[in-house]
């Protein structure tokens, strides 16, 4: 996605593009990165809302526009899998089993006669448009509708309405669609559904009163439907809205005070809260307490190795009672432990009880060092981290020293490389920066995009940097650096004029 940004807050202009397994947007403190990352993390929430809104609006509108057909192989093909589905499911309930066997079942028969059918079988449509003229000039109208949208959500979440914002820009160029297209759509079984694409098309459990219905006929105006949906929405990916929605965790810099102010509420308070807190607060803060939610309802059979399977690391130490508090220890991956300097121990709700060192010593959450209470925070992301496509993180290195940095750093390549995680990072670190830049020199297969906020007028502009033999070069570090060699140089020089003029030297 490439998200375009005019006038929000004290953003000139920004342009953003996520197309990199590591992002860097570099930056001054109140040059706007938080704004910047908020702004991206809230479409990503919303994206499948908006896209969805306009295949609705184009859909009802122009309903009686849209005709699909089917060629004679296709149809016979959906014919047979509907046939087959209804026989199947009649056999099962004259047998009377629970839903789980009778769903097991009908998995087990459809991959016997179509093998591909879990993968999906490739089937072919023809679309007709009727009316594409008032179609395409609608298109235009809706894109500014809900581009319009989405910038007074902004105003209302990010901006608590303190400030009005010129424009925010998501979508690329506004197709002009044809009169007639092939369109290939991939059929799929589910352990639930039937799937076109990716849409539901139909249950896999049917209800018994209602097998009846089951028969190509009855059921070709929804297969339309759902294939349009799908038409529509593949229009969308390659020319209009140009992302999927990622399932993205968002991590500020206050997580430490975040995370203790969450211990104090559920995440339905915190849903129904009408209490005013950043977005990125808030978003941080419903994750974290759906990760204690996980830890809390997890048994031990539950807990299964996070890591890649060439590695041996016992995830689940001991279950044990201490003072009348159940704690569970979670063994995370090895780098984040070594990272952090020893194993999390959770009490019954999830919460970060204490640490047990590699000495074997247990260390109360309440006596952490800065680093611990920092690094813990990464929990969340160690034992979810293929839960989310997108990882976004505000300053990682706050508060930590160059060696804790230089351990974090590595943990973020080691989780890019082993996950293929997507990362975006802003920062005002040097160090960090160029810890993050000497990787990205070793390790050229990880693609990067940096940013750098610079000030032109008292505006701040989001500038793209290039790569060169050294990796990037960032003028906020260059010029501070520069800036303390030349007062280093004067001093020296004002000391040696000193000792010249000095009779007794």
């Amino acid at each position: 996605m490439e998200l375009k940004i005019e006038k929000l807050a004290h953003i000139d202009s920004a342009t953003l593009k996520d197309d990199s397994d590591l992002t860097i947007i570099v930056g001054d403190n109140g040059t706007g990165k938080t704004l910047l990352l908020e702004t991206y993390a809230l479409l990503q929430e919303e994206i499948n809302d908006i896209r969805n809104e306009i295949t609705n609006k184009i859909i009802n509108t122009f309903n009686e526009s849209f005709k699909i057909l089917f060629d004679q192989e296709t149809k016979e093909t959906l014919t047979n899998l509907i046939s087959l589905h209804k026989s199947t499911l009649e056999e099962l309930y004259e047998e009377d089993e629970t839903s789980n066997y009778i769903r097991n079942a009908l998995l087990y028969k459809f991959k016997n006669i179509y093998p591909e059918i879990t993968k999906g079988l490739i089937l072919n449509a023809e679309i007709i448009i009727d009316d594409t003229s008032s179609l395409n000039a609608s298109l235009q109208s809706y894109a500014e509708q809900v581009k319009l949208k989405f910038i007074n959500q902004v105003e209302s979440k990010i901006l608590f309405n303190s400030s009005e914002i010129k424009s925010i820009d998501f979508i690329k160029t506004i197709p002009t669609l044809k009169n007639n297209y092939s369109f290939s759509f991939n059929f799929r079984m589910s352990p639930a559904f039937f799937r076109i694409n990716r849409l539901p098309f139909n249950r896999l459990i049917y209800p018994y009163d209602g097998l009846s219905d089951l028969s190509f006929e009855n059921l070709e105006r929804r297969l339309q439907i759902a294939i349009l949906h799908s038409f529509i929405d593949s229009i969308f990916n390659l020319e209009f809205i140009d992302t999927s929605k990622s399932d993205v965790l968002l991590i500020p810099t206050e997580r430490n005070s975040i995370i203790a102010n969450s211990n104090l509420r559920t995440r339905k308070e915190l849903e129904n809260s009408k209490v005013f807190s950043r977005y990125s607060e808030f978003s941080f803060t419903l994750e974290f307490l759906k990760f204690k939610e996980e830890l809390e309802q997890l048994d031990y059979d539950f807990f299964e190795d996070p890591t890649p399977e060439s590695e041996t690391i016992t995830t689940l130490s001991s279950i044990e009672e201490s003072n009348n508090i159940t704690t569970i220890t979670r063994k995370y991956s090895k780098e984040f432990s070594e990272m952090l300097g020893g194993n999390l121990i959770h009490d019954k709700q999830g919460k970060i009880n204490s640490l047990i060192n590699f000495e074997g010593k247990e260390i109360s959450s309440r006596l952490f060092s800065t680093k611990q209470n920092h690094v813990s925070s990464f929990a969340i992301l160690d034992e979810n981290i293929r839960q989310y496509d997108l990882v976004i993180i505000e300053e990682p290195e706050a508060n930590l020293s160059l060696i804790a940095i230089k351990q974090l750093v590595d943990y973020l390549f080691y989780l890019m490389k082993n996950y293929k995680t997507k990362f975006i990072l802003t920062t005002h670190n040097e160090l960090f920066f160029q810890r993050m830049n000497l990787l990205l020199l070793k390790n050229q297969d990880i693609s990067s995009r940096v940013y750098e906020f610079k000030k032109f007028n008292d505006r701040n502009t989001l500038v793209e940097l290039s790569m060169n033999n050294y990796g990037y070069t960032v003028d906020l570090f260059n010029s501070e650096l520069e800036q303390i060699f030349k007062e280093s140089n004067e001093i020296q020089s004002s000391f040696q004029k000193e000792n010249l003029n000095d009779s007794s030297y």
